[in-house]
């Protein structure tokens, strides 16, 4: 098992009195199950102005691991700023190129809401 937390806010931002639960985060674990090589993703807190750079940078990392099976956990992300849906559907659309999908197995109903307004639902594969 392969297991990487990043947080998407620069040190300042968690030093200071911001929320726990705001902070950006993204976490990747990889696992074996079987013959399946299983990705998943978690995003936590707001993600929104800088911390969708670094966002972007944690994707392009995440996307040099060998996954046929990948998932997205996004039911702790309080909100996703336009930038970070454009990254996120740009990834997807990364992984449908290698012939794989990236299914979602929770999301906060904010961020859903956003989603669907933007008509970005369609980029991923949905668990629930």
């Amino acid at each position: 098992m392969l297991q990487i937390k990043m947080p998407l806010a620069p040190q300042d931002q968690q030093a200071s009195r911001v929320a726990t639960e705001l902070l950006p985060m993204a976490g990747v674990e990889m696992n074996m199950r079987g013959a399946e090589r299983c990705v998943d993703i978690t995003l936590k807190g707001v993600i929104a102005g800088n911390s969708v750079d670094t966002l972007g940078q944690f994707l392009t990392g995440v996307s040099s691991l060998v996954g046929n099976k990948w998932s997205l956990q996004m039911k702790d992300l309080l909100v996703l700023s336009t930038r970070g849906m454009s990254s996120l559907a740009r990834f997807a659309e990364h992984l449908r190129h290698r012939g794989f999908r990236i299914e979602v197995h929770g999301v906060n109903q904010n961020v859903y809401s956003a989603l669907k307004e933007s008509r970005m639902t369609q980029a991923f594969a949905w668990a629930d």
